[in-house]
């Protein structure tokens, strides 16, 4: 005879294993994690080797990463990324709130100059305005929304720490709460003294050099069924994806020849190569942005970047194999960037599943 009450034990047994797995994840944060406009991809799979000598050989050169080479990918938590770059259009967003505290030179848009770190190249101060005490204001070129925006490491850290704090416009609102900009000095000998770990409770952040390995190029089953490994490019394959605009049969913005200008109709959006993904189903890991992508890792020198901006030529290649890391100083460059993200609790389920023994015992 059929016990009635055997599917609702088993789905109060259910909720418990679920509750203890997630009490044993990565540290959650205290307040709700929201989407905002952001699609996002979640990296499992926690407690994944790092790439090996075979599947990363540059990153083991006795010279280069000496004495034991530089293990990367290896990341035992789950957490969850963007699947593409932060665009023009979130940026000017942040940009526009940031205005009223902004101090620093004149923000401008000529690429590569220290005064496009705040603005990215295709946002632009309105004339007249940041005078005489007034705040700056800007104005965003609308056929550049959906590209892939650039900034410094410094104004990619205060991005997070304004997600992380609601988007609230008040100046503590970019200044804390994942990153501690009071920390974003530099010393006579050219070293930075830069918060290294986003701040326990973080929502938002910066994938660090593991997280974003592991995003782009880890696979749990790469050499089949169960058997774990990374594949050198951040496609899902061991050879360069081809270049070209997606309506031409392009799999990549990557090693396009550069254009006569910096006119947004050259630049492809973001996610255009939508098939072209990483195994976690992030996109635009080759030839997103303007140049390589933010990580929250480094040393006192600046910050790891990794993968390919967009055109570059016949070298391009050579920027999206998992064992070719750049690295920047934190107050210059158009560094492209993406957020990590804790995952959202998923509290009406545990609302549900701690209702289930509550009404069991009210039956009885």
């Amino acid at each position: 005879m059929l016990n009635p009450s055997a599917p609702r034990r088993a789905l109060v047994a259910g909720c418990v294993a679920g509750a203890v797995l997630i009490a044993a994840a990565a540290p959650a944060p205290v307040q709700p994690v929201p989407d905002y406009d952001f699609q996002w991809s979640v990296i499992g799979a926690p407690g994944n080797r790092a790439a090996n000598e075979q599947e990363a050989p540059v990153l083991f050169h006795p010279v280069l990463y000496p004495p034991n080479g530089l293990q990367v990918g290896a990341v035992n938590y789950e957490y969850r990324m963007a699947r593409t770059e932060v665009t023009v259009s979130q940026w000017f967003e942040f940009v526009q709130a940031y205005a009223p505290y902004y101090t620093g030179p004149a923000p401008g848009t000529s690429m590569g100059s220290s005064d496009w770190v705040l603005t990215g190249q295709w946002i632009a101060p309105i004339a007249g305005s940041g005078q005489n005490g007034q705040p700056w204001q800007f104005t965003m070129d609308p056929a550049a929304a959906n590209l892939a925006t650039g900034t410094s490491w410094h104004f990619a850290a205060r991005y997070a720490n304004w997600l992380h704090n609601g988007k609230a416009h008040e100046q503590w609102a970019f200044e804390t709460g994942v990153y501690d900009t009071s920390t974003f000095t530099r010393n006579p000998d050219g070293t930075w003294n830069d918060q290294f770990t986003p701040a326990p409770g973080a929502r938002f952040w910066l994938p660090t050099l593991d997280e974003w390995t592991k995003g782009m190029y880890y696979d749990p089953h790469r050499y089949g069924e169960g058997q774990e490994g990374y594949w050198r490019y951040p496609f899902g394959r061991d050879t360069f994806a081809v270049p070209g605009y997606p309506e031409d049969g392009g799999e990549t913005a990557a090693g396009l020849p550069y254009p006569p200008d910096f006119d947004a109709h050259w630049w492809t959006p973001v996610g255009a190569y939508p098939h072209i993904t990483s195994p976690w189903g992030l996109l635009d890991g080759s030839g997103g942005g303007p140049s390589a992508e933010w990580t929250t890792s480094g040393d006192e020198w600046g910050r790891w970047a990794q993968g390919s901006g967009q055109f570059g030529g016949d070298t391009a290649y050579l920027y999206d194999q998992i064992d070719y890391l750049g690295m920047g100083g934190l107050s210059g460059g158009g560094g492209a960037f993406r957020l990590a993200s804790a995952i959202p609790a998923p509290s009406s389920v545990l609302i549900f599943c701690l209702t289930v023994p509550l009404l069991e015992r009210r039956k009885r």
